[in-house]
Parts: structure tokens; C-alpha cells; sequence
């Protein structure tokens, strides 16, 4: 007999598979578009690693950039996203909403436009004090960060509204200074936003295309722009190579952290 309950369940289990397939298909098509030893085709003619072994040592270099580039900014972007939170949330200040606005620019800015600004910006630096910065890697490090505090900005700033400053009072009428206040109590219980803001940011930085192209140069080139220039002679089943290993990649460093520590504790969440 055909139940009300049932027929919900089934269309609940329909709509799940179909949001499922839509985004696992490109990820499904780029992994066996890989496998293709002749031309870009899909289904694939024929089956086997050509392409994995044909991959240009240019994407490997640019793959360690993106890695490096992607990680010292996310390093950079937390202390000044950590304060530019507590300052916007705990603060009372002159200029609270401004700031506030400033550090959610960059995020309502196009990457291309903020690209551009910092190229200019950067090409006026060497002018003026000789410092080098577009084209090298500590230009590119810093034009990502820009972006990326942002990221971890908006994560901290949820947690640490709805945690209520007498956690923190008590601590420092029990004793505490400032710094132990913070480190003990205050960076513990907004490490999952933290952690998730961080995440983002990564995230962004490591897959960022129109700021690279413009402040990337040699060897300082990102994965991103140095598969987007191959992609412009011509598309070979190399790209999709490169793409599947970044993906299994990912996979696997989201594995890794699932067994050693979970996911749930790696963010600051409690497993029941």
C-alpha cells in the first residue's frame, strides 16, 4: 500500500540522487575524460595513463606555487582577520562600521578590478622605493591575502557574536591577562569559524585565476593561470589529468583528517 510517508520518502531519495549526480558528473567526466590516450573525447576511445605521464613539468612547479602562495596567505590572512573580528565585535570605536565595510570590500570588489589596482599599485612601489613586488612571489602572496582576510574576517565574526563576553570577564577577574584570556578561552571556542573562514580562504587563493593573471609572472605562476595558457593553445586530455590529480588530492587530505582526528573534531565540533 502506497503511503503518503512513502511517496515523500521516495521523492526526498530522487531529489537527493539528482542534486548528488549534478555535482559529482563534471568531477566523473574530467576523472575518465583523463583516462582518453588520444584526443579530449567522451566516452574515451581509449583507455590509459598517456596523459598522466605526458604532464608537463610547468604544472607541477605551478601546482607547488599555488600550494605555497595559497598557504602563506591563509597563515597571513588569520592573525589580521582574528583581530580585524574581535576589533568589529568587542570594539567601540569611532569609524567600528567603516572598518567593518573595508573588510568586506575586497570580497564585493571583482577579482579583476582588484587585480588590476594592485598591479598599478605595485608597478607605483617599484617607482617610488624600488621595491620590486609585481611579478614576485612576495607581490603575489600579498595581493592573495587581501582577499583572503576577508574569508576568515566573516567566519570569526558569528562565533564571536554569539559568545558572550563574560566567558572571558570571568577569566580575567580569576587572574588571567589579556593574552591568556585569548589564547585559553577566546581562540578555543571560535576555532570552528576560524577553522572554517581559514578553509575558504584557502580554498579561494589556491583556485584564484583573474588576480594571478595579473600579478603572476615566470616562475611565480599559479596552477590556475599556467593550465588556463595551455587550455588557450590547445586542450588536450593533459588538463583533465592535472585536474583529476588535484582532486584525488583533496580527496585524500579530507580522508586523512577523517581518520586521524574526524572532521567533526577537526573543526571544533563535539561527536556524540
Amino acid at each position: 500500500m502506497i503511503t503518503l510517508r512513502g511517496v515523500r520518502r521516495v521523492g526526498s531519495g530522487l531529489f537527493l540522487t539528482s542534486v548528488f549526480a549534478f555535482l559529482l558528473t563534471p568531477l566523473i567526466y574530467t576523472m575518465l575524460g583523463s583516462l582518453n590516450d588520444t584526443t579530449l573525447a567522451f566516452p574515451p576511445s581509449s583507455i590509459g595513463l598517456r596523459s598522466y605521464a605526458e604532464l608537463p613539468p610547468e604544472f607541477f612547479h605551478a601546482l607547488y606555487v599555488s600550494l605555497v602562495v595559497a598557504s602563506a596567505s591563509t597563515c597571513l590572512a588569520i592573525p589580521f582577520g582574528i583581530c580585524g573580528a574581535l576589533g568589529i565585535v568587542r570594539g567601540r570605536f569611532p569609524g567600528r562600521n567603516f572598518i567593518n565595510a573595508l573588510l568586506l570590500s575586497p570580497l564585493s570588489l571583482p577579482m579583476l578590478v582588484l587585480g588590476a589596482s594592485l598591479y598599478r599599485f605595485f608597478f607605483l612601489v617599484d617607482q617610488t622605493i624600488g621595491i620590486s613586488l609585481s611579478g614576485s612571489l612576495l607581490g603575489l602572496i600579498l595581493g592573495h591575502t587581501s582577499f583572503c582576510i576577508p574569508y576568515v574576517t566573516r567566519g570569526v565574526i558569528p562565533v564571536l557574536t554569539q559568545m558572550s563576553p563574560s566567558v572571558e570577564e570571568a577569566a580575567q577577574d580569576l587572574g588571567a591577562n589579556r593574552w591568556i584570556t585569548f589564547t585559553k578561552i577566546t581562540l578555543p571556542l571560535v576555532r570552528i569559524g576560524l577553522v572554517g573562514g581559514a578553509a575558504f580562504a584557502f580554498l579561494t587563493s589556491f583556485d584564484n585565476f583573474p588576480m594571478s593573471l595579473f600579478l603572476a609572472e615566470g616562475d611565480n605562476t599559479t596552477l590556475p593561470v599556467v593550465m588556463f595558457q595551455f587550455v588557450e593553445f590547445d586542450l588536450k586530455p593533459t588538463i583533465l589529468a592535472m585536474s583529476t590529480l588535484v582532486i584525488l588530492i583533496s580527496t585524500a587530505v579530507m580522508f586523512a583528517i577523517e581518520r586521524t582526528i574526524g572532521l567533526a573534531k577537526f573543526v571544533g565540533l563535539r561527536e556524540d
